[in-house]
């Protein structure tokens, strides 16, 4: 009878010790995880102290790095001693394309010219869903304001933050990317910039950028962004030799 209960307080001591350290590591993780960041705190406050001086709290702030690289977090946000709160980041009211509101976060933006000049801006905080697609094959054709593509192998249409995309071998297709189809020159609505179609990573300017690619192994990226919901669609073509 003694050796077991001896058997059973050491069983007891060992549920408890195990309890206790499950308890502590996982206080530990949570702690972790609470723990604001002491770089984005030290950058919290500053944009909050700059934010307080501020006539017009729609202006933007931003904090840059002696590189030039914005330093900023997203939602900082401070409760005055009355009660009073204050944002960095806000929202704007846009319509979508069936001409409804809708309610769209902005976050700052600092961009640092070529001629040393910064200019602050506000942008959409992120967009609402972005898809991509690839093709593989050859340009078989340049045309007036369009190509003629060789499809050998393709990919379904997946959100951006997929980083696998399962190119599919398909029987040889034409597929025509009539560039007349793209709006290259307008935006789309606020914060929302035109099409883009990019060639060996540059801008494309004419078909004539194409003809040294003609009969070459090329990859395609096709993403369409919409920037928030229902927003008018943005498209990109991003045209590049692979070997």
């Amino acid at each position: 009878m003694r050796i077991v209960k001896i058997f059973l307080f050491i069983l007891l001591f060992l549920v408890i010790t195990v309890s206790l350290a499950f308890v502590f590591i996982r206080y530990q993780e949570l702690r972790k995880y609470s723990t604001i960041d002491s770089k984005d705190a030290a950058i919290a406050k500053e944009l909050l102290s700059r934010v307080k001086d501020l006539k017009d709290i729609n202006e933007p702030v931003g904090i840059m790095d002696e590189f030039g690289n914005l330093l900023d977090i997203t939602d900082a946000t401070t409760i005055e001693s009355n009660g009073k709160v204050t944002e960095v980041t806000k929202y704007e009211i846009f319509k979508d394309k069936y001409g409804d509101d809708v309610k769209v976060k902005l976050k700052k933006q600092i961009e640092k010219t070529k001629d040393d000049k910064t200019i602050e801006s506000w942008i959409i905080n992120e967009p609402y869903e972005m898809h991509t697609r690839y093709f593989s094959g050859e340009i078989k054709e340049i045309r007036k304001n369009s190509v003629v593509f060789m499809v050998e192998s393709e990919s379904d249409f997946q959100e951006f933050e997929v980083h696998e995309h399962y190119l599919i071998n398909v029987k040889d297709y034409e597929k025509i990317f009539n560039f007349d189809e793209y709006d290259l020159k307008n935006g789309k609505g606020f914060f929302i910039p035109p099409d883009g179609i990019d060639i060996g990573f540059k801008k494309m300017i004419s078909t004539d950028d194409f003809k040294k690619y003609l009969n070459k192994k090329i990859s395609v990226q096709e993403s369409i962004t919409i920037f928030y919901k229902n927003s008018p669609e943005s498209t990109t073509l991003a045209f590049k030799e692979y070997y």
